[in-house]
């Protein structure tokens, strides 16, 4: 595939998940960065501008939810697309409330290739 596409922020604490969706993404051609902790995320958000993330909601420390509103606090990330995934599917109602009041959207893995692709190509 001709050229790199948008660089896409991949956030989740399964090296084995997170080495799955990297590399879906980066056979079809995006700049793909990875974070393990919500910590890592937000200090490469500091200096990188992604197309958009990809966020597990179960993060060791700082949790993926707290991970969003920290992102939604910067002013320059505001428009950037956020997918929430998490593995939970007995996610309390108030959690998925304040995801879709955040601005992001929530998915349930397992996430396949198509789906993702679909995510990191949607602008809101």
């Amino acid at each position: 595939m001709p050229g790199t596409l948008s660089p896409v922020l991949i956030v989740d604490d399964d090296g084995e998940a997170c080495a799955i969706f990297e590399r879906m993404l980066r056979g079809n051609g995006f700049d793909v960065r990875t974070a393990a902790t919500a910590e890592d995320a937000l200090l490469q958000l500091e200096t990188a501008l992604p197309a958009a993330i990809v966020l597990d909601l179960r993060l060791p420390a700082l949790d993926g939810l707290e991970c969003l509103r920290r992102i939604r606090a910067m002013p320059r990330l505001l428009r950037i697309p956020v997918t929430v995934i998490t593995a939970d599917y007995l996610i309390d109602d108030n959690v998925v409330a304040q995801i879709e009041a955040l601005g992001a959207r929530l998915c349930f893995k397992p996430i396949w290739e198509e789906d993702l692709l679909r995510i990191v190509r949607e602008r809101r």
